[in-house]
């Protein structure tokens, strides 16, 4: 691989954030991006990341704050190449359902394997794209 994968990971969850920022900055090919809110993700898309990880459920103390789907949609109308992760604590059949008519990429749910579902599918994206 010749340049790190930009990748941000968006949860209004602090511990959750930081922890999953930890467990793949070991990942010496990845530069992890982290934010509190889907807002302040779009505003910096001129990073360029090639990947978004986000929460669906975004419940941030802001009556302008979206939610995850909603955020991944602007996202994806900027750069449709952008591959998207949602995360969720909740295994919500509709909320599935309306990510893959959004062509949301994955769908994990927040369990005890979410952080080693979440780097097999980033190592694998950075791989087969020759990131």
């Amino acid at each position: 691989m010749n340049d790190k994968l930009t990748v941000f990971i968006v949860d209004d969850d602090w511990v959750f954030l930081e922890m999953l920022k930890d467990y793949l900055s070991e990942l010496k090919e990845f530069k992890i991006v982290p934010f509190q809110n889907g807002e302040d993700a779009l505003n910096n898309l001129h990073l360029n990341p090639q990947l978004v990880i986000m929460d669906y459920y975004l419940n941030n103390h802001s009556n302008t704050a979206r939610n995850g789907l909603e955020i991944m949609k602007d996202i994806k109308a900027t750069n449709k190449n952008i591959r998207t992760i949602i995360l969720s604590a909740k295994n919500d059949l509709e909320a599935i359902y309306q990510l893959n008519r959004e062509n949301i990429n994955e769908f994990i749910i927040k369990d005890q394997e979410a952080f080693t579902k979440i780097q097999q599918i980033i190592l694998h994206y950075a791989h087969s794209t020759n990131v």
